[in-house]
């Protein structure tokens, strides 16, 4: 579950900077993290980290193969654009607050 809940959140907090930012309205989720990085929030490795976890969300989401316990094991090893992704995230919402 947690495979699928993290991409989740994150595709959900990424929409909502989006719309407080007038960025644009994505067609996939995907897409979320291309007009993020387009508008300046984000950088490209941090948008190759999303991209590969909403892959792994789609496939579960779509039941496209079984979750192996590689799967897990590789989502660890995103934790750091993650980490990345959402204190970027607390930063832009701070600057909002603020002006």
């Amino acid at each position: 579950m947690v495979l699928f809940s993290l991409p989740d959140s994150l595709i959900d907090l990424g929409s909502e900077i989006l719309a407080a930012q007038n960025l644009g309205m994505p067609g996939t989720y995907r897409q979320t993290f291309s007009l993020l990085a387009e508008g300046g929030i984000i950088d490209k490795n941090t948008l190759r980290t999303l991209s590969v976890l909403v892959s792994y969300r789609n496939r579960l989401a779509h039941e496209y193969g079984e979750t192996t316990p590689e799967d897990l094991v590789a989502l660890l090893s995103y934790k750091e654009g993650i980490r990345t992704f959402v204190e970027k995230m607390k930063e832009v919402v701070r600057e909002n607050q603020k002006g």
